[in-house]
């Protein structure tokens, strides 16, 4: 009687999200052409993900007419379906789906704050670990974290599957931290000699490689932004090099590129996250975009981000730190820069926050998906672009790596 009890309800709530009833929430997932519009019930959505009850609860998304309207575009349509019939009746059937579908719907999950789905998925995936290296190896390697455990089966699979892609691979241009922690690890699917050779190559970067296979050069380097274009990284490197606004870098002379750590969108908002990504992975920049107006606002790391001897907040000096701002993503010239006036509380660090700058704090973004501004301490020039004590939502925030290039790479 129970079992039958429980499958009445399924049913039920599975049938009031398939009619939109009394719903009280629209949500869009998926970019455009491939927008699908979902009809949803925030009681629903509230008792199963914390995302969604502090969304509705902190009024993250705009009403209208006394629904709440939420965009997901980088959730698709049909992975977004699929999550939400589970937070409706609590079941799913991962062996209809394919390996590419399973993994974005284990991102999906991780963004949606869904921590029980996604170690049910994750079980999912080691459980078909061999099976999904046949359909999608390139997409299924990114996920894997136990690669201690792996046998000779599965590297014997990965590298057959790869082996016509290996010499099209830049290897020599990949920095040595990536290759060793990134790449090692899978050390089987390489020829010893081209394994060697890239070793020697970081050992001795004025060796040449003795591989037999050529060495490709150098790629340029597309900007892996959601926020900003190229145009805008020109600017930023300018300020980096200390000129003036009007005085940007083109791209074919940048002595940089920007390499993404984190992706707020894509890893979640929460502080942990990003100090997982980022902390110790030297000069960084903080691109972020306010929900409601589209304005970016940002901010130049010149050091890590690192904490100090204790487990709190601490700060750190600098004299080449800056914010800075777009009001408007279409017009550069609508840039505003703040350079940092107090260079004894340039760069703020605290387990609880993410990227911060200035003491007290002028500018930081919280595990929430918040941007808060308290003060003009350290950056007096901020108030161009935001006023004190100032709470923005965020739709999304970035943190790049900031690599010299290689002198060839110029």
């Amino acid at each position: 009687m129970v079992s039958t009890l429980h499958a009445d309800l399924i049913n039920d709530i599975g049938s009031l999200l398939q009619s939109g009833q009394n719903y009280d929430v629209v949500i869009y997932a998926g970019e455009e052409p491939n927008t699908k519009e979902y009809l949803a019930h925030s009681l629903i959505l509230c008792a199963r993900s914390s995302y969604f009850q502090a969304a509705l609860l902190n009024n993250w998304e705009r009403k209208n007419g006394g629904v709440t309207v939420f965009k997901k575009p980088n959730i698709s349509a049909n992975i977004f379906g699929i999550l939400l019939r589970y937070l409706y009746t609590a079941t799913i059937d991962l062996d209809h789906l394919s390996a590419i579908e399973v993994l974005k719907l284990w991102a999906a999950a991780d963004d949606l704050d869904l921590q029980k789905f996604s170690d049910f998925i994750r079980s999912h995936l080691d459980d078909k670990k061999i099976d999904y290296l046949r359909q999608d190896p390139v997409q299924f390697i990114r996920t894997i974290d136990n690669v201690h455990e792996w046998g000779v089966e599965d590297f014997t699979i990965l590298r057959k599957t790869l082996h016509p892609f290996i010499p099209l691979v830049r290897w020599f241009q990949i920095p040595a931290s990536d290759f060793w922690r990134k790449v090692r690890p899978f050390e089987k699917i390489l020829p010893k000699e081209l394994y060697i050779s890239i070793i020697g190559h970081h050992l001795d970067p004025s060796s040449q490689p003795h591989h037999n296979s050529d060495v490709l050069p150098p790629r340029f380097h597309a900007v892996d932004s959601v926020i900003i274009d190229q145009k805008h990284f020109d600017i930023i490197t300018g300020w980096i090099d200390d000129k003036t606004i009007g005085s940007e870098c083109k791209n074919k002379s940048s002595p940089y590129y920007f390499r993404c750590l984190f992706r707020a969108s894509r890893d979640g908002f929460g502080a942990p996250n990003f100090h997982k990504l980022c902390n110790e992975q030297g000069p960084t920049i903080m691109i972020s975009k306010v929900r409601e107006t589209g304005q970016i606002i940002g901010g130049h790391n010149p050091l890590n981000w690192q904490e100090g001897s204790y487990q709190y907040d601490t700060w750190l000096e600098t004299k080449k730190s800056f914010l800075f701002s777009f009001k408007n993503k279409q017009n550069v010239e609508s840039a505003v820069i703040a350079r940092v006036t107090n260079p004894q509380y340039a760069i703020g660090f605290s387990p609880q926050r993410g990227p911060s700058f200035g003491d007290g704090w002028d500018l930081t973004i919280e595990s929430d998906g918040s941007l808060y501004s308290h003060s003009n301490n350290s950056y007096s020039d901020i108030t161009k672009f935001i006023n004190n004590a100032t709470r923005m939502s965020l739709e999304d925030y970035e943190v790049f790596q900031i690599v010299l290039k290689n002198p060839k790479e110029k």
